[in-house]
């Protein structure tokens, strides 16, 4: 696959006639009864690439400089003091057919005035307004499709299409007032971009491709009136990111095997989203930005037919740029020459199938990128062989089976259902267990299960649960596999925590020094700054760590709003316990001395119980729901990482004489997805009073500055909303916070974070000490290698 692109930064000029105002009288607003002087603008235009001239492109072959421009709005704003320009106020607007007269209001003082070129009447901006207010919030209107022409759209066409003009701005300063006369030269560039795509497919067997469609996605909604002044921002909102898909767009099909170009032609708003550190197209996916605009071919390859999407992230280049800038033509050629490789081709996605390949207590699961499209997920099952199996005898480590009715053979019939499911679609409408679980059948006592024999991944029993996820769905679910014979029937395995996110965490990122904010696709990574004198982000073990930007679960990492301030808790961990539980609603519980197995009498067997029944909160005697466990082979000394006591001899890697299919340093009972963890102690000591400040809008939340407060947050500011603590019901969200990390404190304790706002209001305390084991917190995960399940 090749790929160039050209852009050109266009900068000359072509002068308009002067308008003169002595045609007609102008249509008016402003100036609080204030006299008006009429006024001559001087304009110029910055040239563009050549185009038809039915587009009234500003140097399109045989150019008149009286097409390119049919309605002009003037803005002057007044100056109220010689330094902040922000405070300027609007004193009038005006809006005027090109030839008709222009009067600006009078004014000895400096004023700031905007001629803009092609909009469809007036900006949403009261008399009155300051302009740093018109600026951050007024200053647009919002598009629904590029070519729309009845004023939501990028051109402005007063007779349905036949001629068509671009919007242009500029701005000049007037540090002596405005009297009768000319004013100008003001120059009008275009407030958009435009972006030409070339595309072709000279692939061929046995690696043929077959292009289908074709998308620009991810387009800036927001069509600035103003932008060519010194200063101007396009601003992202993760809470409202403004941004839509344009429809798909064919592919000539008999291009496919004649190799011809097909090209794609658009203007489209600005997207300035900046630059990131990467040198190779291959990985600028991965670092991709929020918000950026793409293009998407979508593809087809082998027989029978994979769906393949490749994503090409537009810019000033195509390895670190994801600006879209004003007045600017972006060129590219995509060239097809085969399918590439998904697994070291950021570029490329396989939308069919992805096979996890190693063991993990959760899995992040990402929507395919093309709307109306699913993936299948294939999620092993081989960590209850782990769990239950005597060691040495089929994968087993742990040896959990007190009876050989729970020993996993290969032939060992199984089941997957889901446990609950809080997934939905696009409308918000809850996502049935039938359409999660592939391949599922209704067991006739209305829930969905689906077969499956074997625990072996390189076996022949093809042991996976599937799990089939549409481009529109998010949420989570909780899935889990039962043997279908008696006497263990019902009881549950082993079952895993379904995270279904647009976040993609797994990015390779370098570490740079005073960098704590790291983009990744949906979100960021983040790393923290160590506290004097105790060293833990610049030691070996965590000198490549990130951590998520948000707590395991969550659908979003900062909400829009405190009524939707649950979407950004995440989920809830008793300590040392690897199941979820939700944020909302009331659960199950019950005593940790009423954990006793079928069959087992008084027997307390808090572990395996907690995996029989991953949804029934535990509550524990001595404050630790383990306390009736057995200290041995399934729970560790209260020393123990996360409960396991085989924390420090776990190694997935096959090659060495430990391998027994654990992460190396994880405990078996780990909440994180894999190649992610509880993070150490450490990772909170930097948060002090002097580097956090407690905000209660949009949300009443912690923000961490990794160099100390700032309100400007030059290096970034962390979200840590207030998600309290569960039991049974969920308490004390919106004025505590608390975050587990896998120290495990003492018998009854293990150790945290916790702030706390007295009264939701004002921040009283901050600092790691120890907390009950039997509650339920969130968990932010951390990353100390790089590392994929598949």
């Amino acid at each position: 696959m090749r790929v160039h692109s050209i852009i050109y930064c266009l900068l000359g000029l072509a002068l308009l006639p002067v308008l003169a105002a002595c045609v007609k009288e102008a249509p008016f607003s402003g100036g609080m009864d204030r006299p008006t002087v009429p006024v001559t603008l001087s304009l110029s235009i910055a040239p563009e690439e050549a185009a038809t001239k039915a587009d009234h492109e500003p140097d399109a072959e045989g150019y008149d400089t009286d097409a390119a421009v049919k309605t002009l709005l003037v803005l002057q704003f007044e100056w109220q003091d010689a330094v902040n320009r922000d405070a300027a106020l609007l004193i009038s607007q005006q809006f005027v057919e090109y030839g008709d007269a222009v009067a600006l209001v009078a004014s000895d003082a400096r004023n700031t005035v905007f001629v803009v070129a092609n909009t469809w009447g007036k900006a949403p901006v009261a008399i009155g307004t300051p302009l740093g207010t018109f600026l951050a919030g007024q200053n647009y209107n919002q598009l629904t499709g590029l070519d729309e022409l009845t004023g939501k759209g990028i051109w402005y066409s007063p007779n349905g299409g036949a001629d068509r003009y671009l919007r242009m701005s500029g701005c000049l300063e007037l540090p002596d007032g405005v009297s009768a006369g000319a004013v100008g030269p003001f120059t009008l560039r275009r407030n958009c971009a435009k972006v030409v795509i070339h595309v072709r497919n000279t692939s061929a067997e046995p690696d043929k491709v077959t292009i289908d469609k074709v998308q620009l996605c991810d387009v800036n909604r927001r069509y600035y009136y103003v932008m060519n002044y010194p200063g101007f921002s396009d601003p992202y909102s993760r809470v409202i990111p403004c941004r839509y898909d344009e429809a798909e767009q064919d592919f000539p099909a008999a291009y496919n095997g004649s190799g011809d170009t097909q090209t794609y032609t658009y203007y489209v708003p600005v997207n300035l989203r900046g630059t990131v550190a990467n040198a190779t197209q291959r990985e600028k996916n991965a670092h991709a930005v929020q918000g950026a605009t793409r293009f998407c071919i979508y593809a087809t390859c082998g027989a029978p037919a994979r769906n393949l999407t490749y994503t090409y992230y537009l810019g000033a280049n195509l390895t670190s740029d994801y600006n879209l800038e004003p007045n600017k033509k972006y060129e590219y050629t995509i060239d097809i020459n085969g399918k590439g490789d998904p697994a070291t081709d950021s570029r490329i996605e396989d939308a069919d199938e992805i096979r996890f390949t190693v063991d993990a207590n959760s899995y992040m699961l990402k929507p395919p990128s093309r709307s109306g499209t699913s993936t299948v997920f294939s999620v092993p099952v081989r960590r209850a062989a782990v769990f239950w199996n005597q060691p040495g005898t089929n994968m087993g480590v742990f040896g959990a089976a007190t009876t050989e009715e729970y020993e996993l053979l290969e032939d060992t019939a199984w089941e997957a259902f889901i446990v609950w499911n809080e997934v939905k679609d696009g409308e918000g409408h809850p996502v049935p267990d039938s359409e999660l679980l592939a391949g599922s059948h209704d067991d006739g006592n209305g829930s969905f299960v689906a077969a499956g024999r074997g625990f072996d991944p390189s076996g022949t029993a093809d042991p996976f649960i599937r799990i089939r996820v549409r481009s529109d769905m998010r949420g989570n679910a909780l899935v889990a596999i039962r043997k279908t014979s008696s006497p263990t029937l019902n009881d549950i395995l082993w079952s895993w925590h379904l995270w279904i996110t647009d976040y993609d965490p797994y990015v390779q990122w370098t570490r740079e020094s005073g960098t704590y904010v790291y983009a990744v696709p949906g979100g960021q990574i983040h790393r923290y700054a160590d506290k004097a004198g105790t060293p833990l982000w610049a030691t070996d073990a965590y000198a490549d760590a990130f951590m998520m930007d948000r707590n395991l679960g969550a659908r979003v990492a900062v909400p829009a709003s405190e009524s939707d301030a649950s979407s950004a808790f995440g989920y809830y961990y008793q300590f040392g316990r690897k199941d979820p539980f939700p944020a909302d609603g009331t659960i199950t519980s019950i005593g940790a001395d009423m954990t006793g197995a079928p069959g087992e009498g008084t027997i307390k067997r808090n572990i395996r119980y907690s995996i029989h029944h991953p949804e029934t909160f535990i509550n524990g005697g001595s404050n630790n729901w383990t306390t009736y466990e057995t200290e041995g082979a399934i729970l560790g000394h209260q020393n123990a990482y996360w409960n396991d006591p085989r924390t420090e001899a776990h190694s997935d890697d096959p090659s060495e004489a430990a391998f027994d299919y654990c992460e190396a340093g994880k405990s078996v009972y780990d909440p994180c997805p894999y190649g992610w963890r509880v993070p150490a102690l450490k990772v909170w000591y930097g948060f002090t009073t002097a580097t956090v400040h407690w905000e209660t809008a949009p949300v009443k939340a912690l923000y961490y500055y990794p160099e100390g407060y700032d309100p400007s947050a030059p290096k970034g500011s962390l979200f840590f909303p207030s998600a309290g603590f569960r039991r049974s019901s969920r308490q004390d969200s919106g004025s505590n916070g608390y975050y587990w990390t896998d120290d495990p404190g003492s018998a009854a304790y293990a150790r945290g974070l916790r702030f706390y706002a007295s009264g939701g209001m004002t921040l009283s305390s901050i600092g790691v000490s120890n907390y009950y084991r039997s509650c339920g917190y969130p968990v932010r995960c951390i990353r100390l290698r790089d590392s994929r399940p598949f």
